[in-house]
């Protein structure tokens, strides 16, 4: 359930960012959204604004944090690089 979750809310917010973001499901209702820390700001918006509306238009509780607090995951990590 929730990878179905989480694969919708990437190409919802793969609309609006053009910056690189992952998020990670916590539960039915919230979300951390991983993004570049220079983008924090634009994305929280004056006075937590355009995060807000983004939750609300989400239906989702987004905690907002930065690429450096991904948690480290010990073992094989499967990437796909296009060598095109």
């Amino acid at each position: 359930m929730f990878n179905r979750a989480q694969e919708s809310l990437q190409k919802e917010l793969g609309q609006l960012f053009d910056f690189d973001f992952l998020v990670s499901v916590k539960d039915a209702h919230s979300v951390n959204l991983y993004i570049p820390e220079r983008y924090k700001g634009s994305v929280i918006g004056k006075n937590g604004q355009k995060i807000h509306a983004l939750e609300e238009a989400l239906h989702v509780k987004i905690t907002l944090k930065s690429f450096s607090e991904l948690p480290f995951v010990a073992g094989v990590v499967d990437t796909h690089i296009n060598k095109e």
